[in-house]
């Protein structure tokens, strides 16, 4: 999600990310997921975009403030997770890749 603010003051994003998972970590929240929807992106997506893109709308016409963007962020960040873990779609990527990925995901604490 796009947040077209200026940030005057330090917010806190958590800390920076590493190979291990922290759900601490701003940039970990998003990769969770990005993950996620990578297995079938043509299903996934839909679950989200089209409320994803008319908020960045919204906000390039009226910006937010930066406290606020960050929070409804989140908010929508974990409903935008809900919908995507509750979804029932195989994952159509290639077997190489879903190994590739189950490893990962292991070794980031992701099981």
């Amino acid at each position: 999600l796009f947040k077209p603010v200026q940030v005057r003051e330090a917010l806190d994003l958590g800390p920076e990310p590493i190979d291990r998972a922290d759900v601490r970590s701003l940039w970990w929240r998003h990769e969770r997921l990005h993950r996620q929807v990578m297995r079938n992106p043509e299903r996934l997506l839909p679950l989200f975009l089209p409320e994803r893109d008319e908020i960045e709308r919204s906000w390039l016409a009226d910006p937010p403030e930066p406290l606020a963007a960050f929070a409804e962020g989140g908010r929508l960040l974990t409903q935008w997770m809900s919908r995507v873990n509750g979804a029932e779609v195989p994952d159509t990527r290639p077997l190489r890749l879903r190994r590739y990925w189950r490893v990962r995901n292991r070794r980031a604490g992701l099981d």
